[in-house]
């Protein structure tokens, strides 16, 4: 009997309509697919704008699956804390190797500001993603976020800071010396 309930769950979820970044990929696909048709010197002009909007999609797909996880994470929560104090865990968790964890409450950290609108625990929630990305090796996403976080909060100095030195580090690893000052 549970094997009709999975596959009669199976046929619903297939007969779902696509979600928006489905969507938004099928028709980046065939951009991308009708680019390659135009001549050498229209798809090395249009090329740049095609990058562009697969980052921008590949930002909004990861911002998404952060706070989704966040919000299942904090679903799970027997005590609930407030976005800060997620904050907290999160670079106490970096700082001990545990960037599973650190990034699952920074998740958190993001959600909450997100729902709250609140733009400093936002870029709070960014930096700290910066740094456990920093930690683990990951310098693309540590980059990302730390830019992220200064957009959201320039004049914070407890983001300020923390996300140039990110970025000041992540140059350095990549042996850009002269750009990590």
């Amino acid at each position: 009997m549970s094997l009709n309930r999975r596959s009669t769950r199976s046929r619903v979820r297939a007969a779902a309509p696509p979600s928006f970044p489905c969507l938004v990929s099928a028709l980046l696909a065939f951009s991308l697919s009708f680019a390659a048709t135009l001549q050498p010197a229209h798809a090395q002009a249009v090329a740049p704008v095609f990058d562009a909007a697969r980052a921008r999609l590949q930002d909004a797909e990861t911002i998404r699956s952060l706070t989704d996880e966040g919000r299942e994470l904090m679903q799970k929560d027997r005590i609930k804390l407030d976005g800060f104090q997620y904050c907290g865990q999160s670079v106490a968790l970096a700082e001990r190797g545990e960037f599973r964890e650190s990034i699952q409450a920074a998740s958190k950290a993001l959600l909450i500001g997100q729902e709250q609108q609140n733009a400093r625990l936002v870029a709070s929630a960014k930096r700290d993603l910066a740094i456990t990305y920093g930690y683990a090796g990951d310098f693309e996403r540590a980059e990302q976020y730390a830019r992220e976080a200064l957009d959201g909060a320039q004049d914070l100095p407890a983001v300020a800071a923390p996300s140039l030195k990110t970025l000041g580090d992540v140059a350095m690893r990549k042996g850009q010396a002269r750009t990590a000052v």
